[in-house]
């Protein structure tokens, strides 16, 4: 679990939020990193259009008011890529930022 985390920006993207953590708690072990961050070590994600935010969130204390949403729509590159889409697709892309999946499942849905 995240005990602490950097206050986050307005407008930082995902990625600085992450980075500015790893580099407050001194760790040098990616694993370690993916192990705190998303409570396993398996997970592959993006600088631009992160996965998995929901494990993210889960593994915040319970007190913490950061919600999956707050984090893809003011802090993930999604609201600009999305603008312009198709609500289907815009739909599926927010669920597998949320969630994990594939390009498998973008390519497939065209």
């Amino acid at each position: 679990m995240i005990n602490i985390l950097p206050e986050i920006y307005k407008n930082e993207l995902f990625y600085s939020i992450i980075a500015r953590y790893r580099r407050m708690c001194g760790m040098v072990s990616k694993r370690a990193l993916m192990r705190d961050i998303f409570g396993e070590v398996n997970t592959i994600t993006s600088s631009y259009f992160p996965q998995y935010i929901d494990r993210f969130v889960n593994n915040l204390p319970p007190t913490s008011k950061i919600t999956v949403q707050e984090i893809i729509n003011n802090h993930t590159m999604f609201p600009f890529y999305t603008a312009f889409l198709p609500k289907a697709k815009t739909e599926m892309i927010y669920k597998i930022m949320e969630k994990g999946g594939t390009n498998h499942e973008l390519i497939s849905n065209n």
